[in-house]
């Protein structure tokens, strides 16, 4: 889902679910719900949590540069589909 991956995503930028649920609109309890949910698809965590905030743990930082090439290529394939559809609709 990458939706949930996205998600990721920002909670590791934000450092925190509450700081990226505010950034997002949703709820922090809504966030670490879809963090889980990835982590369990997954079959590990991948975010650690203290009191402090939160760190990514040795696999999350292992699959992190696998998971922003796959937002960035599906980005990607997001802008050359809207392309191919203006230019059809030129047609």
């Amino acid at each position: 889902n990458t939706e949930k991956c996205r998600l990721l995503l920002q909670v590791i930028q934000a450092g925190s679910f509450s700081s990226a649920a505010e950034r997002l609109g949703y709820t922090p309890s809504g966030v670490m719900r879809s963090i889980a949910s990835l982590e369990k698809e997954i079959g590990f965590p991948l975010l650690g949590r203290t009191a402090q905030g939160i760190y990514l743990t040795r696999e999350g930082q292992a699959v992190l540069p696998y998971l922003r090439r796959l937002i960035r290529e599906i980005s990607r394939v997001a802008g050359d589909a809207d392309s191919v559809a203006q230019y059809v609709k030129r047609e």
